[in-house]
């Protein structure tokens, strides 16, 4: 299996096919699929999130993964909830930004 997702991965660099899917909305309501290529979809598309944000972030990504809430993220990360979730979607934004070859500290229009 591994072997087989490496190939599809450079098949599809090689094609230069790999886009963002969505914005952070998006990305909080894709949660399952609906066949195993949206499957593989979405784990390429969590594999560069978290090579994207910073270490806390996917600390809070894997959390969220399974299935904490941000009142117990914030506990073990010794901050607000809101705080919390505000801190994860921005970097989130900034890495799809980056991701899209934007410049995240550009200002939304």
């Amino acid at each position: 299996m591994c072997a087989f997702c490496r190939s599809l991965r450079r098949y599809a660099t090689k094609l230069k096919r790999l886009q963002p899917v969505g914005g952070s909305a998006e990305l909080s309501e894709r949660r399952t699929a609906h066949n195993w290529s949206a499957l593989v979809e979405l784990w390429i598309d969590l594999e560069k999130l978290s090579r994207n944000v910073s270490h806390k972030t996917r600390a809070m990504l894997g959390l969220r993964f399974r299935g904490f809430d941000w009142k117990e993220i914030a506990g073990v990360l010794h901050m607000t909830d809101t705080a919390a979730r505000t801190a994860f979607w921005r970097e989130v934004r900034r890495a799809r930004l980056k991701g899209l070859g934007k410049d995240p500290k550009e200002k939304r229009q």
